[in-house]
């Protein structure tokens, strides 16, 4: 921060520069992670003790952490950060706080409402999918979901089916809320075939 003081005197003014430094990074205190631990957290941030203090980055570094924990199958995870800043010293102890919430595996992926395409063959469409073997993967991550169901979309309209809508998806869960069911609802509508071609306007090479 920068602020100017300016005196008056009898043979002129006096410009005064008060600089204010960015603080020093003394200490990144994390609290509520429980799956992961400290310094695995830490080498996912850039912010580092010893550098000075950068806002920008450090929210950008929240970010960082908020996605790494939703593509591990925490799809619920906050993190947020406070400061503790000491001006005299010019130290600036920064507190990341991590919310993990429950950790997601997919039980099953179902759909309502196809008739020409298979189940089997729209579930190989989407990067959303149920454990291999019970054990590997099935971790529900939001941006992959959202950019599934243009997936399926983007399908059906390369076999025909321009009309093609997802009119809902809904989710269910079991008692312990980590597993979770996901309900895809199609309308396919009719699938169309290319009739004819017609190209106008062409003056220097014939339409064959």
């Amino acid at each position: 921060d920068v602020a100017v003081d300016l005196k008056e005197e009898f043979d002129g003014w006096v410009v005064t520069f008060v600089l204010l430094e960015k603080p020093i990074v003394k200490e990144i205190v994390f609290e509520g992670n429980k799956k992961y631990k400290e310094k695995a957290l830490k080498k996912k941030i850039k912010t580092v003790i010893g550098d000075r203090l950068n806002e920008t980055q450090l929210k950008e570094d929240v970010q960082t952490l908020q996605d790494f924990y939703q593509d591990k199958g925490f799809p619920k995870a906050a993190v947020d950060y406070s400061l503790s800043v000491d001006r005299e010293a010019g130290h600036a102890i920064v507190q990341i706080r991590v919310n993990e919430g429950i950790k997601i595996k997919i039980r099953q992926i179902d759909f309502v409402g196809y008739k020409a395409i298979s189940a089997k063959k729209l579930r190989k469409v989407i990067k959303t999918r149920k454990p291999v073997f019970f054990l590997f993967g099935g971790n529900f991550n939001e941006d992959d979901f959202e950019e599934d169901k243009e997936r399926l979309l983007e399908y059906y309209r390369s076999e025909g089916y321009v009309d093609a809508k997802i009119d809902d998806v809904k989710f269910s869960y079991d008692k312990t809320g980590s597993k979770m069911t996901i309900v895809f609802y199609v309308t396919e509508g009719s699938q169309y075939y290319i009739g004819e071609v017609v190209i106008e306007g062409n003056q220097t090479f014939p339409t064959e």
